[in-house]
């Protein structure tokens, strides 16, 4: 639990092999979650928390990402593109903000696979300054569908 609490530093390959380990019962995995939420660093929990403990990802996601808002930017990123995965709009528009100004935001989140996967959010080939006036423009008609976790634009008729 330590390892973890200090955000994996020297072992964080061992990360999700940790947490899979100490989070058998419901009293370790309140701990794991709470490690999660307020421990600074966590980011290389994602793998092993998306679905985990049992309950609501988005939720346990959502408020990571709001309590790791005031670290580094790299560090950020990651919390802000796991949370654009589970419908977080905000995030989503702050990675590909960042993503324009730097070049490189996604390269700390996962690189290629962070492209591909916001090019599969949105369904469009990855341009993050593209993507970005995508949803700009059409901000109040984006959804989440969280089925086919994907963002949709609503139909006339569901407006």
């Amino acid at each position: 639990m330590q390892l973890l609490k200090n955000g994996g530093a020297n072992g964080a390959e061992r990360v999700p092999e940790a947490v899979g380990q100490i989070g058998r019962t419901l009293e370790e995995r309140a701990e794991l979650t709470a490690v999660f939420l307020e421990s600074p660093m966590t980011g290389k929990m994602f793998p092993a928390m998306e679905g985990f403990p049992e309950g609501d990802a988005k939720e346990i996601i959502w408020k990571a990402c709001d309590n790791h808002r005031d670290e580094m930017s790299f560090s950020r990123a990651v919390f802000e593109f796991h949370a654009a995965r589970y419908g977080r709009g905000d995030s989503l528009i702050y990675l590909l903000k960042e993503e324009g100004k730097y070049h490189c935001m996604l390269d700390f989140v996962g690189g290629e696979f962070a492209r591909e996967e916001l090019a599969r959010l949105l369904h469009m080939p990855f341009d993050s300054a593209a993507m970005l006036e995508y949803v700009m423009a059409n901000r109040a008609g984006l959804r989440f569908d969280a089925v086919e976790r994907r963002y949709v634009l609503k139909r006339e008729e569901e407006k």
